[in-house]
């Protein structure tokens, strides 16, 4: 034990030999943060189990547009290519029974959008895409953020995923349904792919 630490320490807050104690707290609100867990990304078989290259979570995402990222930019995984174009795949974890996650897991909507518009603001120039089946912008001055999303150029498109696979030149295909046109299946192709996943 050194204790350099408690010896410059200006208001003496270290104590080494400092025992538990209960004591008793009055506040007029407690808030228990139980946290979550993401349904796994490998769960689903027509999104490629997990095993397609340049395919990740949203929490992954977010990783990579923290200001302290391991990039300190956005680059794809599989080869640290700079992503020229990028979607988001909405209710990939919640609303789907087969995973036992009925529910929406009302936030993955605001972070996907979020998410794309700090994109937008660092690559430009690249095409962004979030499928979805339905924006589901709920609290106050979201509905106005969704419009600011889509004012930026951030594509909205109402479809059903249906499949994900790796693509050539390690771009990642997207089979979807289309639900707002003729219900055309059309398949897509995007250098990221990010799976919204459920929350439990």
């Amino acid at each position: 034990l050194c204790t350099k630490c408690e010896k410059v320490c200006p208001t003496h807050a270290i104590d080494y030999f400092q025992q538990p104690k209960d004591f008793t707290i009055e506040a007029t609100c407690a808030v228990l943060a139980t946290g979550f867990r993401l349904t796994p990304i490998d769960q689903k078989k027509e999104y490629g189990r997990g095993m397609v290259p340049n395919v990740i979570s949203s929490l992954d995402m977010e990783r990579l547009l923290a200001p302290h990222g391991p990039y300190q930019r956005v680059l794809r995984p599989s080869d640290g290519k700079e992503p020229d174009s990028i979607a988001w795949v909405q209710c990939a974890g919640s609303r789907d029974l087969s995973l036992g996650v009925p529910y929406c897991s009302r936030v993955c909507c605001m972070y996907a959008i979020k998410q794309a518009m700090l994109l937008s603001g660092a690559l430009p120039l690249a095409d962004i895409t979030i499928y979805y089946m339905d924006i589901r912008a709920f609290g106050k001055g979201y509905e106005q953020f969704f419009q600011n999303a889509k004012a930026m150029g951030v594509e909205f498109v109402k479809a059903k995923v249906a499949k994900i696979e790796a693509a050539g030149d390690q771009k990642v295909s997207v089979r979807i349904e289309d639900q707002e046109g003729d219900g055309r299946v059309v398949t897509r192709e995007h250098d990221l792919v990010i799976l919204s996943l459920g929350m439990v």
